[in-house]
């Protein structure tokens, strides 16, 4: 049966001379060692290949492993991966960047070779002139939450409409929202937006106005109650609180109440609770555009919709 290894090999010195084993410079050392190094992290990086030996070849400064043809693929996989600035976990990289640090840093002549099934391949080459080996940054999911911003209002416009606040990020809109708001250039106000955080920053996006403070006051406990209570307890407090609305008659808060929530990120048994709780009135003109909306939502979050809300 044909070995199937992974090596990495000095060849020659700067002057053209074999390297012996039994005769290495400093430099020669050095390298052999490092070679070692990454030779063990390739291989505890690479699940199955625990039980892998390390061998210093006689006569020349060869690191060999020899081991299965599955964990030999594996090595040649994410040798790929790190070729192709696939692979994101920085532990696979970082043998192989050291092994290139060091074939490009030398005089030194190195070979690095895959043995399968009696083929040799050499990637001594890929990795020498290939660009710098970096794990491939993984973009982190955005995250949002809703929150009040508070500040002097000193523009609302642009092609792409944006409320801005002094001391704030521009805050998206709607040209309908930003005419709406614009009544209080360089005025303090306070906006229900919702704050969507990447990576690369924060955005904002403008949800609710009240000129109203005693809506505002309310808006604010309803947000209160949505960060410190549980799912369960919230859901319950919830439907309690529109019945409220829709006992008082507010329907007007009730529509604000579901535009609040009427985003993909909205946990879809919040959106079930409002649907469910708004199902009577759906068709009272002062909710009707905004709960349709908040269903089309819900289907949208959903594979499908067994339940017509």
């Amino acid at each position: 049966m044909s070995e199937e290894k992974l090596e990495f090999k000095i060849t020659r010195d700067a002057n053209g001379n074999d390297i012996e084993l039994t005769n290495l410079s400093v430099e020669a050392t050095n390298s052999l060692i490092l070679m070692l190094r990454s030779m063990a992290e390739i291989i505890s990086n690479t699940p199955g290949a625990e039980n892998a030996k390390i061998q210093v070849v006689k006569g020349s400064a060869t690191v060999m492993t020899v081991a299965s043809a599955e964990v030999i693929q594996n090595f040649q996989h994410d040798f790929q991966n790190v070729l192709d600035k696939k692979e994101t976990n920085a532990s696979i990289v970082a043998p192989w960047r050291q092994l290139q640090n060091l074939f490009q840093a030398n005089g030194l002549i190195y070979e690095a070779n895959f043995y399968t099934k009696a083929q040799k391949t050499s990637i001594e080459k890929q990795i020498k002139k290939a660009k710098e080996f970096r794990a491939k940054p993984i973009k982190k999911a955005a995250t949002f939450s809703i929150q009040f911003l508070k500040g002097k209002l000193i523009e609302v416009g642009g092609t792409n409409p944006n409320i801005h606040l002094q001391g704030s990020r521009p805050i998206r809109c709607t040209e309908l929202e930003a005419i709406a708001v614009n009544k209080f250039l360089y005025q303090d106000i306070e906006l229900l937006v919702r704050k969507k955080t990447t990576s690369d920053g924060e955005e904002y996006t403008f949800s609710e106005f009240f000129i109203n403070d005693e809506q505002k006051t309310y808006f604010k406990n309803l947000l209160h109650l949505l960060e410190t209570k549980s799912l369960d307890d919230f859901l319950f407090d919830l439907h309690f609180e529109i019945k409220k609305l829709f006992d008082s008659k507010q329907l007007g808060v009730v529509a604000k109440v579901i535009r609040m929530f009427d985003h993909s990120s909205t946990d879809v048994n919040i959106i079930k609770t409002i649907l469910v709780i708004t199902k009577s009135f759906a068709e009272e003109e002062s909710i009707k555009d905004a709960r349709a909306k908040l269903y089309h939502t819900l289907k949208s979050n959903l594979m499908q919709t067994v339940i017509d809300f």
